[in-house]
């Protein structure tokens, strides 16, 4: 088959730094190094009518929008984000019906897939596990670091309250009272009535410090200077951040959610927190003890290799791509 027009489209709003952001630019690289033509965009500026693929990067905010307007269902591919699995709101019938008509529809970890099939209605055996990927070469444990104070807890992509940073500073002043830290929070300020509180909280810790949006390309240096990654999520899909920071061989401490438990239990590839206890004893131990943090960088890196390369995932895609475009029934599926 030839090259395929392939359209990418994340949500109007989505910042540069933000987690459909970096999937999609990863996902146009990958495609593009393989002879596809990719329109990567915001919904917005979708051109969806010149593609033979429309990847939906968030099932609510674009895969519907997209359906509402008319475009073919046997076009459009649905990967369903942390934000489409946690959301409060449910569905209503008709866009669950919209969306049940898609060609396709993705989830980034294992334990998504039972819960997308419950939302939908459809069989679990519809529901596709596509791990994400990493661009192992660039983010990897070997190349330059930024200067940071030691030790320091980096934690990125902290922009909304769902992400926990009021609480990572909280947890971080609990645990300069045994160890004394520097947090580095890089992010985006998604949402600006939160982040004022963000704000006011940092002038009362000297210990944290807000170093704004980070692109991207720069991230390797910040993860290989951190001496622990942390992630204080309430809802993640599989984070992207954390997946960086593994594969830069950094050690993780991240709470205890679906998202990070199904990313780092099962291969020990991190630890995992429910409680400010919990996490200062489990910070400390990695801050003084050695020999801990060298074996979870070690299982780390590992983890990433074997599951969740670039090649990997732009693989699975590219056959279910393949798929939707050579099904004979890809203008009406689901009709």
């Amino acid at each position: 088959m030839s090259g395929l027009r392939i359209a990418i489209i994340v949500p109007d709003g989505t910042p540069v730094a933000g987690g459909n952001w970096t999937t999609a630019l990863r996902l146009e690289g990958g495609l593009r190094a393989r002879g596809h033509d990719v329109h990567f965009s915001y919904l917005r500026d979708a051109r969806p009518e010149e593609a033979d693929v429309v990847h939906a990067l968030n099932a609510r905010s674009v895969g519907v929008p997209l359906l509402r307007g008319g475009v073919s269902p046997g076009s459009v591919l649905v990967t369903w984000t942390g934000t489409d699995l946690w959301h409060p709101e449910p569905f209503s019938d008709t866009d669950r019906e919209l969306l049940r008509m898609a060609a396709g529809h993705t989830v980034l970890g294992r334990d998504a897939i039972v819960q997308v099939s419950h939302k939908l209605g459809i069989p679990a055996g519809d529901v596709v596990l596509v791990p994400p990927g990493v661009d192992t070469e660039r983010f990897s444990p070997d190349g330059p670091r930024v200067d940071l104070p030691r030790p320091t807890l980096l934690l990125p992509g902290a922009g909304r309250q769902e992400k926990g940073t009021l609480d990572a500073i909280d947890l971080v002043d609990a645990l300069n009272r045994a160890h004394p830290v520097h947090l580095a929070i890089v992010s985006p300020a998604r949402d600006q009535a939160y982040w004022s509180q963000v704000e006011k909280r940092l002038a009362h810790s000297p210990e944290a410090r807000w170093y704004g949006t980070v692109e991207l390309r720069e991230m390797p240096a910040w993860y290989r200077a951190a001496d622990l990654v942390i992630n204080t999520s309430y809802t993640e899909g599989l984070s992207n951040a954390l997946l960086e920071a593994l594969a830069c061989g950094r050690p993780v401490l991240a709470r205890d959610i679906p998202g990070n438990r199904a990313l780092l239990q099962a291969a020990g590839a991190g630890l995992l927190f429910r409680t400010p206890t919990e996490f200062v004893d489990s910070a400390l131990e990695l801050l003084t003890r050695g020999d801990i943090a060298d074996s979870l960088s070690k299982r780390a890196r590992s983890h990433v290799l074997r599951h969740f390369t670039l090649t990997r995932e732009i693989d699975a895609f590219l056959g279910l791509y393949r798929q939707m475009a050579e099904s004979p029934c890809r203008r009406g599926a689901g009709q």
